[in-house]
């Protein structure tokens, strides 16, 4: 199975948090699943950290790409069906980024986060009961259940 993780996935797993689900953790670390991570992630990960937002375990030019390639995560290109399909999204959540998160996901057909607000709603409004093959692949929710 292939994944899209977004920002939070990925950094509470590159942080070993116990803020990621033991199902994302699990279908993160199985080696048969391909695991890509957006520019858009990465973009929002560095503007979030030069203004201090956000507390990283390494220097933002450390961790990546190097962490990436240490746990087999793929960059996605952020390419022009992608934008396409962001086109088609209605305008129920203004997050820029979760929103090119989403429209990658549907155009390439890969788990993603439905934590993000309003997922099923944009992905059904563009593209009916939208779910990846074979369903239901979705890590569910990122967020532990178990604190």
């Amino acid at each position: 199975m292939k994944g899209l993780l977004d920002a939070h996935a990925l950094l509470w797993f590159l942080a070993g948090s116990s803020k990621l689900s033991v199902r994302a953790r699990a279908f993160i670390q199985d080696q048969r699943n391909t695991l890509f991570v957006s520019p858009a992630t990465l973009w929002e990960i560095g503007i979030k950290d030069s203004l201090g937002k956000l507390s990283l375990p390494e220097p933002f030019e450390q961790l990546f790409p190097a962490r990436l390639d240490d746990s087999n995560i793929l960059l996605l290109p952020i390419l022009i069906p992608h934008l396409h399909e962001h086109q088609r999204l209605p305008v129920l959540h203004n997050d820029p980024f979760d929103r090119l998160i989403i429209a990658q996901a549907l155009a390439e057909d890969l788990a993603t986060s439905p934590a993000i607000p309003n997922f099923h709603r944009m992905a059904r409004s563009c593209c009916g009961e939208w779910q990846p093959q074979p369903p239901p692949h979705f890590f569910c929710s990122f967020a532990s259940t178990s604190r």
